[in-house]
């Protein structure tokens, strides 16, 4: 069975014969494309090829950019615009997926954590580097784990909350239905133009008081106690990142007025995710048409995003968005995913045309990095992630072949991404470029032995949806 690259217990594996569509399928609808119905058609065994696909590729590419090229600092193939934010859309709808206890579930993304820092612990003394003066640089890729346990453990009451409110939503018969999460799950969409601009319209007023309740929190709570603990107790924590501190712009020494603008710009960054759990909670209280929170997400996120600056130290805070997206997409859908992603699908020359108006030729650095702070490139740079979240959103299964694993029979790079994921730190300390090209190559042969024959039998031989 195809394992996913940090979830413990998924419900899902991903091939799609024809025997289980239909058994679930109706009226000639295909499965693989059945709009508002589920996320991702999966078949007897639940398996979602678009979600391992994805996964895949996206780890691929992080590895390929952590290697020492500079396909990142281009954006070669817009991938400052969906590669980290597509492995934390995945992430975020796996965690709705899985039925797996939450202690167990981070106990699994502890023990990634753990043997990931100890390969690349082991790296930094065999190249005689010190960790000690730079434990950021050590961890390394490592943070992304690190990070999702956190975000897991703070979205786990929301999680239950959805899971609620989905349930709801199960019971109740809509005039309009929309199936997320699972089949059976009745979800309402807007009927018509009124009906929509009244939801949207409450959608606007949670934002809007969502957004002056947390700034005040901030002000008037949040800025006095960090002030204080930056420059006391955290003092210590601080000094031993080293360099790595420089890289999130954080202030050298202990001076009140320093830490009092990196604080404030930290609060004024973290407003977005904090009024997104907001939003989240207070709007499927108050509308009958679930499939909107989302949309109302994606306002709230890159009015923000485009608007104002925002410094270095939000890229952590973006990654926790992104997982709060997807959980919620996985609950709730999106209203007119199933049009939008035939026209996306359809004209997808016009997509990549818009991206190359977006992202104009010449145009160099890491602005996930370092945010823009002219108004007219940030206002491009965050419109082309947007358009890539609609793709996704909206469209990413019906790019996604189901023969990739039942003909092709490549189901093995499931372990392969976990295991580059895991090791590829340790080759970039002590190898050089062709070494390191040479460690990725070798690395699938690898996987091709120890797990190419692990096909389920039910799988392998299925005609696939595609095949006419």
């Amino acid at each position: 069975e195809a394992q996913p690259l940090l979830d413990g217990k998924v419900t899902a594996v991903s091939y799609t014969p024809h025997a289980c569509q239909r058994d679930v399928a109706s009226n000639s609808v295909s499965l693989v494309v059945t709009g508002n119905a589920a996320y991702l058609p999966a078949d007897c065994n639940g398996h979602y090829p678009c979600l391992d696909v994805t996964r895949i590729l996206c780890v691929f590419l992080c590895v390929v950019d952590h290697g020492g090229t500079k396909f990142g600092v281009w954006n070669t193939m817009y991938v400052q615009s969906w590669v980290l934010q597509f492995l934390y859309y995945v992430c975020g709808f796996v965690f709705g997926m899985s039925s797996r206890p939450l202690l167990g579930y981070c106990c699994r993304l502890s023990l990634y954590f753990v043997i990931g820092v100890t390969v690349n612990l082991s790296a930094w003394s065999l190249a005689g580097k010190s960790w000690r003066n730079n434990v950021f640089g050590m961890v390394f890729q490592f943070w992304f784990v690190f990070g999702l346990i956190l975000f897991l453990l703070a979205l786990a009451p929301l999680k239950r909350c959805l899971a609620n409110v989905r349930d709801v939503a199960r019971s109740t018969h809509w005039p309009s239905v929309s199936i997320v999460g699972g089949f059976g799950t009745s979800m309402a969409e807007p009927d018509n133009l009124w009906e929509l601009a009244r939801e949207l319209a409450k959608g606007l007023m949670v934002m809007t008081v969502s957004c002056g309740v947390v700034h005040s929190l901030n002000k008037l709570v949040a800025m006095p106690v960090l002030v204080a603990l930056f420059t006391g107790p955290l003092q210590s924590t601080i000094e031993g990142m080293g360099e790595s501190s420089k890289f999130w712009g954080l202030p050298e020494g202990i001076d009140r007025s320093e830490w009092q603008a990196f604080i404030a710009q930290m609060l004024k960054d973290s407003e977005i995710s904090v009024t997104n759990t907001l939003i989240v909670l207070v709007f499927i209280r108050i509308t009958s048409r679930l499939p909107l929170t989302l949309w109302v997400l994606f306002l709230n996120t890159y009015l923000h995003k485009c608007m104002l600056y925002r410094s270095q130290t939000c890229r952590m805070l973006n990654a926790f968005d992104y997982t709060l997206m997807g959980l919620s997409f996985h609950y709730l859908g999106l209203a007119g995913r199933r049009v939008i992603g035939e026209y996306v699908t359809r004209y997808w020359f016009m997509f990549l045309f818009t991206c190359s108006l977006l992202w104009q030729p010449g145009m160099f650095g890491r602005f996930d990095e370092s945010p823009p702070t002219d108004l007219s490139v940030r206002f491009r740079y965050y419109l082309l992630e947007f358009w890539f979240a609609i793709f996704f959103f909206t469209a990413i299964e019906r790019v996604v072949d189901e023969r990739i694993f039942t003909k092709d029979r490549l189901h093995f790079l499931s372990h392969w991404a976990l295991l580059i994921f895991l090791i590829h730190n340790f080759f970039v300390v002590l190898a050089n470029q062709m070494g390191y090209w040479c460690m990725l190559v070798g690395t699938i042969l690898l996987c091709k032995l120890l797990f190419g024959g692990d096909q389920p039998k039910a799988t392998r031989d299925k005609p696939s949806s595609r095949d006419g």
